[in-house]
């Protein structure tokens, strides 16, 4: 009965963007629904959770236990019909008690507070972590030179710091005359590539070298900060032997 319920497509496509200010004890969940099909469902609402996993009593351990319902656990009634969207921003409070790294927001589309709890349908649900995943630090970072430019090559980044599979978005780049440069909020560029080629004219001064490092960029998260690598050019004159 559960396999022939999940081979069957729901109306519904849910997106969502969780916004968390851990130094408030705060945050703001947005959500937007669009219909894709006929709805065959009638009164729905829709429900906004705090779950958490990770949790122990005793020998037992527990995940998706549920935390708070907000701002109310009857949620809101919502009219939609094929081709609509709708949108929903939500605020809630974090408990202190909270392990913020074990949390995650979970919204879901039911039929409504008026049909027995055994009938209840969950017509689409989406759920996200409380916070979001830090990639790891870009490593294997090298440079080569390609004629007058600088080709800098790097390994994918696929999980984040718990070891999680994560997509980044995006690297940055940054770069400096500095060997030991601390890189600043400005990057020097980006890409959605693992490599970058640097054609700006950085080779064949003996008086100026420069250095790269590399982050990755998943969401609002910048990964640690890579090794750094560099180009080093010396000037060579000719002058006869004392």
């Amino acid at each position: 009965m559960v396999a022939d319920r999940r081979a069957v497509s729901s109306p519904l496509k849910m997106t969502m963007q969780v916004e968390l200010d851990a130094k408030a004890d705060s945050g703001t969940v947005h959500v937007e629904i669009v219909a894709t099909d006929t709805i065959p469902f009638t009164g729905l609402y829709i429900r906004f959770t705090v779950i958490e996993d990770d949790l122990t009593s005793g020998l037992k351990h527990y995940d998706q236990i549920l935390r708070d319902y907000f701002p109310s656990t009857t949620g809101y009634s919502i009219t939609i019909a094929e081709g609509d969207t709708l949108s929903f921003s939500e605020d809630f409070e974090i408990d202190p008690s909270w392990v913020l790294e074990n949390c995650r927001v979970l919204v879901f589309v039911q039929n409504g507070k008026y049909v027995a709890q055994y009938k209840r349908e969950v017509a689409q649900a989406i759920q996200g972590p409380l916070l979001a995943p830090v990639p790891d630090a870009v490593a294997n970072l090298t440079v080569t030179l390609l004629e007058s430019d600088l080709v800098l090559q790097w390994s994918p980044v696929s999980t984040d710091t718990s070891g999680n599979p994560v997509e980044v978005d995006y690297y940055q780049v940054y770069r400096d005359t500095l060997s030991f440069f601390e890189p600043g909020s400005d990057p020097f560029t980006s890409t959605t590539d693992t490599f970058y080629v640097d054609d700006s004219g950085v080779v064949g001064d003996a008086g100026t070298h420069y250095y790269y490092a590399v982050t990755a960029v998943a969401g609002s998260k910048e990964s640690d900060f890579s090794g750094t690598v560099g180009e080093f050019d010396t000037g060579l004159t000719n002058e006869p032997p004392e």
